[in-house]
């Protein structure tokens, strides 16, 4: 029974792995370089790596099943958001008001984490390039994908824990 409950966490602190990897990947062996939404999208796929590990390291208690599909859930939810705006700000360049140049680090050196995240998601020039694309969408389109495919998943394990319960 333990088993078939870290299958689930496993598989996914798998696919992320893979993700980060190809993305980091993309950056050192492709020189395609993220701009501030993609290091954002990264970081919200590095933070669901942490909840499957979690998952995966803690699942044979239940409560903890439970709050990691929550938290996974609202996690993937976020990345939905941002990957949209990136989406939005490719189809709609024009909407694009952020400055160039300062990276993630920087931002987050000089500014309050409110204003880092208010810069972000205003976008940039950067933003709304079109980099790697593969079966006709880009980065930002297999990352919403992705995001989503998380949310359904965790949704589903949720309510398939909470059918167990009764």
């Amino acid at each position: 029974m333990k088993e078939k409950t870290r299958q689930p966490f496993l598989f996914g602190l798998l696919t992320i792995a893979s993700i980060l990897t190809f993305s980091f990947y993309l950056e050192y062996a492709r020189d395609i370089f993220p701009c501030l939404l993609c290091e954002l999208q990264r970081l919200i796929f590095f933070a669901l790596g942490v909840f499957f590990l979690f998952g995966t390291l803690l699942h044979h208690i239940r409560f903890i099943r439970y709050s990691m599909w929550s938290i996974i859930s609202l996690t993937s939810t976020l990345g939905i958001i941002v990957a949209t705006r990136q989406v939005w700000l490719q189809f709609f360049p024009e909407m694009a008001h952020g400055a160039c140049g300062a990276g993630l680090s920087q931002l987050l050196k000089i500014l309050p984490l409110r204003d880092v995240f208010a810069q972000i998601l205003e976008g940039s020039a950067e933003c709304t390039e079109k980099g790697w694309v593969f079966l006709k969408l880009d980065l930002a389109e297999w990352a919403l994908i992705l995001f989503i495919s998380y949310l359904f998943y965790a949704l589903f394990h949720f309510m398939k824990e909470w059918r167990k319960r009764a």
